[in-house]
């Protein structure tokens, strides 16, 4: 041990000596390490898929201290590089500048890229991998579809839209019961969708995207889901015996809850779908990532 000096304590002269260690390096308080230490202090009580409403909101207590005290992470719009990730069957996102895109994720939630329009299942954001440069239609995807991720409702109603649409018509229930289901289904799925691009609009603050492009994108993504969404509920009551005058419970986007529609005007509302659904489309490739056909 070396020579205590005036005003030193002894704590002080170990810490100073002992394996001549260099201090270790601060981390300023508003940089984007310092975001990421405190993500990674959830880990012990937040991993996917145990993505409670609890762990969500943590996640965005985190997001939410971080923007009123220092405002949003500090990435350049640069290009990204997809790399393999060598502990699990995904990749990493990294930027030119070294940054990684995936430490802010919580915990058991992977990046893949692969060859087609994002999309988020059971703790994977599959992202395309030749997105290029990190701008603003990629932050909007990746934090819309890490909102899919982070909501506790949405991995089982994805099940369930998928089996009920392909399976009412099979059901042995009464045709009115079918017909409600759909409309069911049709109102759950835009309201999960909804819930994500609201969810998002905070992921997207903390990516530094501006409110204008988020707005811009969501609105034009919502809309384009939400008349997919009437194209599969018309194909499903298509084969059904529906009588002209029933009455349909269908989601209304703009006011974000179930409006009344007799058959018959839902029909005559619906006769052009296919058209605007190619519209609406091929507006949206202009500007954002978040379209699928599928």
């Amino acid at each position: 041990m070396g020579q205590k000096k005036d005003g030193e304590t002894i704590t002080e002269l170990v810490e100073n000596t002992e394996g001549n260690a260099e201090p270790a390096e601060t981390i300023a308080p508003d940089s984007y390490e310092a975001f990421v230490k405190k993500v990674r202090e959830l880990d012990k009580t937040i991993k996917f898929p145990n993505m409670n409403e609890w762990a969500r909101d943590a996640y965005f207590k985190v997001i939410g201290e971080r923007l009123e005290t220092y405002g949003p992470l500090e990435i350049p719009k640069e290009k990204v590089i997809f790399t393999k990730d060598p502990n699990i069957s995904g990749h990493l996102l990294i930027t030119e500048s070294g940054i990684v895109i995936n430490d802010i994720l919580p915990n058991g939630i992977h990046i893949v890229g692969h060859n087609g329009n994002p999309e988020a299942s059971f703790g994977v954001i599959r992202l395309p991998i030749n997105m290029g440069e990190f701008g603003n239609k990629e932050r909007v995807s990746l934090a819309h579809e890490l909102s899919h991720c982070i909501d506790p409702n949405y991995v089982g109603l994805a099940l369930w839209r998928g089996e009920s649409y392909e399976k009412i018509k099979s059901l042995d229930i009464p045709n009115e019961d079918k017909v409600d289901m759909a409309c069911d289904v049709n109102t759950a799925h835009m309201l999960i969708e909804t819930g994500a691009w609201n969810n998002a609009r905070l992921i997207a603050e903390l990516l530094g995207v501006p409110e204008s492009a988020f707005e811009d994108t969501m609105t034009i993504s919502l809309r384009t889901h939400h008349l997919l969404e009437l194209q599969r509920l018309k194909k499903t009551l298509k084969g059904l015996d529906v009588r002209e005058d029933l009455p349909l419970f269908v989601f209304d986007p703009v006011a974000q809850e179930e409006t009344c529609i007799d058959y018959k005007d839902f029909l005559k509302a619906t006769s052009d779908i296919d058209k605007r659904i190619e519209r609406s489309i091929q507006e949206a490739k202009q500007r954002t990532y978040l379209i699928t056909e599928d």
